[in-house]
């Protein structure tokens, strides 16, 4: 049965991390309107879906008002996702934001928001922004003299649009880049001009490059900034269940695949499939089919032996003698048979009157339903068998288990021990029964040989014989090998 497949479209990189995207690079997410993101999926655990990125100066940032909107530059270089997209990304969910900074001189700090959301175009994109931490020093919301350097609940500004309520035009006077500028125009200003001279040693003029007061004054440029922003409850459980995958669909759709694993369906994995009834199983005719999660069993039917996929007959062990019966030997008598098969299982698997190995025939009273076992055959002294002239009785009498194989006294096969069986009574007529009837991971018929260990008394039942193994037996006196013909 082929895996079925099911589309899952994430919408951030917290949704990829959460189906175990573990690697910082490109994504398509966003359908039905897919864009084209960069994950970084290293820092604090990862899902970060960068909007800003400054780091060599190779894309300006005096742009228009409607290149913020819709973005430029590339999100695994010099990058501003556009408004837009920012928009659209902190209003399906409550997100965080985390602002990367970086100097000339090697060195970084960070501040950290746990509140963020950009409003729409018609509110001119207004910021809403709380919750700082971090060692940068807190200049996007700083509550002093009456929040005029806080750019919570500011509109965004562009040097061809002036949103702010700064007296002056803050964009076209403050480094020409757009940004949330607040009544002060601000402490932070990280869409200025890539200035490449303004360090410790060599300032700029104030407040024109990439600006975080609280850390370099105005007038220090920084080497980098990132902005990144997560979902607040970033979901670390798969999104797929079941041990299902997530597979990449059609190239640029933002299109992704939970791959169920059999037995599962749903857009998720996370819907069983009821093979029993769907005909998706592969039991035997003879054998029952119970659905369980994700899979289903197979149970041979009462009469059947083997492991639900193969069903052998268990009358198939014995020869069939009509209109007889063995008489004066019935050491067990079990009613409510309603087939000679249930009863041919009886005398294989044994009873607690008549235990395992010691049941070598039985009678089948087929009017009255009734099993009656016995430690007899034929060849017992005093055993005699006899006509049933009032056709009630069929006889069934096990055939001779051990001429099915061949037998090497003080010989094994080595290092092919399949499964090793350790009944209340071995016997080699115990042994080769576990080895045609099917035991734990050998089914009917896969048991091709076994070796008695006579030292720890066992049956080692195996999948090989000699030719199949390639292999000689190896001489010892602690084991007999069997094989079948």
């Amino acid at each position: 049965m082929a895996k079925r497949e099911k589309i899952f479209t994430p919408q951030d990189c917290g949704d990829l991390l959460a189906e175990g995207f573990q690697t910082s690079r490109d994504y398509i997410v966003g359908y039905p309107q897919p864009f084209q993101v960069h994950c970084d999926m290293d820092t604090d655990g990862g899902g970060w879906t960068v909007i800003q990125r400054r780091q060599d100066g190779s894309v300006p940032f005096d742009k228009t008002w409607t290149e913020y909107e819709q973005g430029f530059g590339n999100p695994t270089e010099e990058f501003w996702a556009g408004l837009g997209t920012i928009h659209d990304l902190t209003t399906q969910k409550q997100n965080e934001l985390y602002v990367y900074l970086e100097d000339w001189e090697g060195h970084s700090r960070h501040a950290r928001y746990s509140v963020f959301s950009v409003g729409g175009a018609s509110g001119n994109y207004q910021a809403t922004l709380g919750g700082y931490t971090g060692d940068a020093g807190d200049d996007l919301t700083l509550a002093d003299e009456n929040g005029r350097h806080s750019i919570d609940g500011t509109e965004f500004s562009t040097k061809d649009q002036d949103n702010d309520d700064s007296s002056s035009h803050c964009a076209s006077t403050y480094g020409q880049g757009g940004w949330w500028y607040p009544t002060s125009c601000g402490n932070a200003m990280l869409n200025g001009q890539y200035l490449t001279a303004c360090s410790d040693t060599s300032t700029c003029d104030s407040a024109q490059g990439i600006v975080w007061k609280s850390w370099k004054t105005y007038t220090y440029s920084l080497m980098k900034t990132v902005m990144m922003i997560r979902p607040t409850n970033v979901s670390t459980s798969s999104i797929c269940q079941n041990n299902a995958t997530l597979t990449t669909g059609p190239h640029g759709t933002g299109i992704y695949r939970c791959s169920c694993r059999l037995g599962w369906t749903g857009t998720y994995c996370d819907q069983d499939i009821d093979e029993c009834s769907s005909n998706g199983n592969n039991c035997a005719p003879q054998a029952t089919c119970t659905n369980t999660a994700g899979s289903f069993n197979c149970t041979c039917n009462t009469g059947y032996t083997g492991d639900g996929v193969t069903c052998a007959a268990c009358t198939d062990f014995f020869n069939v003698y009509s209109n007889q019966a063995l008489y004066g030997h019935d050491d067990e008598i079990i009613g409510g048979m309603t087939t000679a098969d249930r009863c041919a299982q009886k005398c294989l698997e044994g009873t607690a009157t008549v235990p395992e190995g010691e049941c070598l025939s039985f009678d089948y009273y087929r009017s009255r339903h009734r099993c009656q076992l016995s430690r007899a055959n034929q060849n017992t002294s005093g055993a005699t068998l006899g006509p049933d002239n009032l056709n009630r009785f069929d006889h069934y009498e096990m055939k001779d288990i051990i001429s099915f194989f061949d037998v090497y006294a003080d010989h094994a096969l080595s290092g092919h021990d399949d499964q090793d069986v350790t009944p209340a009574t071995v016997s080699p007529r115990i042994c080769a029964l576990r080895c045609l009837l099917g035991e734990g991971t050998l089914t009917v018929g896969s048991c091709l040989s076994f070796d008695i260990d006579d030292t720890n008394p066992r049956c080692l039942l195996s999948r090989d014989n000699q030719v199949t193994a390639n292999q000689a037996l190896t001489l010892t006196s602690e084991f007999d090998h069997f094989q079948r013909k």
